[in-house]
């Protein structure tokens, strides 16, 4: 199950609809004048994947949030295995959660510009996370070092505040990845 879309991408506009990825791939490719830009996520995104099919965004760069004042982009995972394989971007306008009976692996580059995430699932950051605005992440399950291979990079004077039970996926609940303070903080709950 797969969806595609290939579109000429107008940089003012923002997909502020719903879409509903149960299970399957999302892939959202966006160009302007012929070289690849992101999209918007302005509306609501809801990812329902199971443990057998993963729910899936893939393709161009995603910015999940809304410019205006007072709107938000929302991003639900709601159940099961969800995966971000695309670089995605979240605004401070980006409501985020993560349901206790889901899981979203963050496989691309990730860049928090602000705001609080929540919830009581888990989120792997497989991918390199860069903290360019003061973030909140409060999950039950934030596996932080995404088996070892990530780096977390921290602007100057900007905060990652990380509130979880769990940061790794070993016993021991032991950081192996790199964290990489550029005169901001880091702040371990």
């Amino acid at each position: 199950n797969a969806a595609r879309i290939d579109s000429a991408s107008n940089p003012g506009d923002g997909f502020d609809g719903t879409v509903n990825v149960n299970g399957g791939t999302l892939h959202v490719n966006t160009r302007v004048l012929q070289q690849p830009e992101p999209w918007r996520m302005e509306g609501v995104m809801n990812l329902n994947g199971s443990l057998f099919n993963t729910a899936r965004v893939q393709g161009s760069r995603m910015i999940v949030g809304n410019p205006l004042p007072f709107a938000y982009g929302n991003f639900n995972v709601t159940q099961g295995v969800n995966a971000i394989e695309s670089p995605v971007t979240f605004e401070p306008t980006a409501r985020v959660s993560v349901a206790d009976t889901a899981s979203l692996r963050l496989d691309g580059p990730t860049t928090f510009q602000g705001g609080r995430h929540t919830g009581a699932g888990s989120v792997v950051q497989s991918g390199n996370a860069l903290v360019d605005g003061s973030t909140t992440l409060e999950y039950e399950r934030y596996y932080m070092d995404g088996g070892n291979q990530s780096t977390t990079t921290i602007s100057p004077g900007k905060s990652l505040v990380v509130d979880a039970r769990q940061i790794s996926s070993s016993s021991e609940n032991r950081f192996d990845g790199t964290v990489v303070i550029n005169g901001g903080t880091l702040d371990m709950r």
